[in-house]
C-alpha cells in the first residue's frame, strides 16, 4: 500500500498519509491541528507574554511543560485561545489562583476561568431578616390564643397493646 503526497500548486509538499487496504478508514494525523512552526520554548515565552504578570506565567508554563511532556503544544494553544475569551483581570485571578495551588493543566485553567465569569453573573442571595417576637406584645395575641391539638392516651394504648 502507498502513500498519498499532498502538495501546492507550486510543488512543495503540504504532507504525506499512509493509503490503507480497508474501505472507509480514516486516516487522521493529529498534528494537523496544531501549529508546528515555533518551538515549545518559544511558545511559552509568546503565551506568557499574553498575561499581565509574565514571570509568573513562565513559571506556570515550564511546570505544565515538565508535567505533561507530551501534551504541552495543545496545552498552550488552549490556554492562547481561553486568554484571547476573557479579560486581563479574570486571566491574573486565575494565573494566581492556579499558580499558588499548583494546578498544571489548561482546561483547569479554563474551568477557573468560566467559575469567575459565573460568579459575577450569580446575584448575591437574600439577607435573612430574624424578626423578634415577643409572646406578651398585644400585637400577636392571635398566636396567643391558639390552642395545639391533643391526642387521647387511649388511641395509643389500643395501638401499642397496653389494655
Amino acid at each position: 500500500h502507498g502513500k498519498l503526497h499532498i502538495a501546492e500548486l507550486s510543488g512543495k509538499e503540504i504532507c504525506v498519509h499512509e493509503v490503507s487496504a480497508l474501505k472507509g478508514k480514516k486516516i487522521i494525523l493529529r498534528t494537523h491541528g496544531r501549529n508546528m512552526e515555533p518551538k515549545i520554548t518559544e511558545l511559552i515565552y509568546q503565551t506568557a507574554s499574553l498575561f499581565e504578570n509574565i514571570e509568573k506565567a513562565q513559571l506556570w508554563l515550564i511546570a505544565i511543560k515538565l508535567h505533561k511532556k507530551r501534551y504541552i503544544r495543545d496545552q498552550i494553544q488552549m490556554i492562547e485561545r481561553v486568554i484571547e475569551n476573557n479579560n486581563p483581570l479574570d486571566i491574573s485571578r486565575a494565573l494566581d489562583y492556579v499558580h499558588t495551588n499548583n494546578i498544571l493543566s489548561a482546561t483547569d485553567f479554563k474551568a477557573y476561568l468560566d467559575y469567575i465569569r459565573s460568579e459575577k453573573t450569580h446575584k448575591p442571595e437574600l439577607e435573612t431578616k430574624i424578626i423578634r417576637l415577643n409572646p406578651l406584645s398585644a400585637s400577636n395575641n392571635t398566636q396567643m390564643e391558639l390552642e395545639p391539638q391533643k391526642s387521647d392516651l387511649t388511641d395509643y394504648e389500643l395501638l401499642f397493646g397496653n389494655n
